[in-house]
């Protein structure tokens, strides 16, 4: 976050100043007191691509040495993003805490489409019925606990995940009990042109009465949508999570990249042993052609990549196919002579590379090395960059080092660096 103001010394405290708070997505435009306190009105804006896209906003009030909102206002979503573009809008009473209607909109550039209808009771809590909306149809909604003391989710609801946007529309549809505990059987639904269809479920079961996931599940990836369709399919305990400490990979495995999407679709083959670590031969595979791999070893602690190994590039993907050839030491460590090829078309080959040391249980790179930029690739017309130059016996680089055009072979700069 960053403050454009007046530069106030501290001795003299604050003036009432008119600021502009910068914050990555947001601009948030108003007055401080004397005493650091946000007072009267305040806009937010969207601060994307450059342009000041004005949200909404309302008035602060200070109480008691706080500010806290009252009266009318439009915010931002918890989840509010590009692919997100939703604002709420409501009353805040006379105390900071939000009260009767609120709706949320979905911003798009025909119109503002109504989300979602939010009962609050007198004392901020959420009561009574709750629609969703998505465009202008109901797509969801349940039912609140009418008490006033308390806020929980009763009965049937169909829900919105976390990300919902216009390319992951995907809903949960299942039951809460009295007590606002997820119960029985939920489906995951995903809708892409045409109707919802199922793609998911899995069950609830009351296990010393703690609700847990139990028997054969069907789940999402974290990052679920268009272009990259992860889900999972395996069976859970009464007592423990997938994600918990105690649950262990074993046997043969397809793994997806952390970076998999569309143009990036790599994947991993594989088997884990009864401890749960990788051993034997790993294969990585793109597009159903393995492209690279290595085996794993062994070691007391865990599982370390040995001899030669064929890795894919952190930037890879289908403009920027680039893998990196070598050889890890007893230790796990990389040595010698590292190739790094470069597939245009059908076949891999070399435009890159270099050596590595191991000193003090470090690897370094030393001598002449020919390295890509940040983010090579045919598609990025100012990064077809390639870097050639020297590094000392401390994994430094030294003299001078030439960043080349790859596709010209065109010197662009020269860049000297001091021993």
């Amino acid at each position: 976050m960053s403050k454009k103001e007046n530069q106030v010394s501290q001795e003299n405290g604050f003036r009432n100043l008119k600021i502009l708070l910068i914050i990555p997505r947001f601009i948030y435009d108003g007055e401080y007191n004397q005493q650091g306190q946000k007072i009267g009105r305040w806009n937010i804006y969207w601060n994307w691509g450059g342009s000041k896209n004005k949200l909404g906003g309302g008035l602060y009030e200070e109480q008691k040495g706080c500010s806290i909102k009252i009266g009318k206002w439009i915010e931002e979503s918890d989840n509010f993003g590009y692919f997100s573009q939703i604002t709420q809008s409501g009353e805040y009473n006379k105390i900071g805490q939000k009260i009767g209607t609120w709706n949320l909109f979905f911003m798009d550039e025909e119109e503002n489409k109504q989300m979602h209808i939010i009962n609050y009771n007198k004392k901020g809590k959420k009561i009574g019925r709750w629609d969703i909306q998505y465009k202008g149809n109901k797509i969801g909604g349940g039912q609140y606990d009418e008490q006033e003391q308390y806020e929980r989710k009763i009965g049937k609801w169909i829900e919105l995940s976390d990300g919902f946007y216009f390319d992951s529309q995907i809903i949960y549809i299942g039951e809460y009990n009295d007590d606002g505990t997820k119960i029985g059987r939920w489906d995951i639904m995903y809708q892409w042109e045409k109707d919802y269809q199922k793609i998911g479920r899995g069950l609830y079961f009351d296990f010393e009465d703690i609700f847990t996931k139990t028997g054969i599940w069907i789940e999402l990836g974290d990052l679920f949508c268009y272009s990259s369709q992860i889900i999972y399919n395996g069976n859970q305990n009464k007592k423990v999570q997938k994600n918990e400490g105690s649950i262990k990979k074993i046997g043969k495995w397809i793994e997806q990249w952390e970076k998999y999407a569309y143009s990036r679709e790599i994947t991993y083959y594989g088997e884990y042993n009864k401890d749960g670590k990788k051993v034997g031969i790993w294969n990585i595979g793109y597009n159903g052609q393995i492209i690279g791999g290595g085996s794993y070893d062994q070691q007391e602690g865990g599982s370390i990549k040995k001899g030669i190994w064929i890795e894919q590039w952190d930037g890879f993907e289908k403009d920027s196919q680039v893998t990196y050839q070598g050889k890890y030491n007893q230790n796990g460590k990389k040595m010698g002579n590292w190739d790094i090829m470069y597939r245009e078309s059908d076949e891999f080959k070399q435009i890159g590379g270099g050596q590595y040391t191991e000193q003090d249980g470090c690897t370094k790179k030393i001598g002449k090395w020919v390295e890509l930029g940040q983010n090579f690739g045919k598609e990025y017309q100012l990064s077809q960059r390639i870097f050639v130059g020297d590094y000392n016996e401390k994994g430094k680089k030294v003299d001078r080092s030439v960043e080349m055009d790859f596709w010209s072979n065109e010197i662009v700069q020269e860049i000297n660096y001091d021993n």
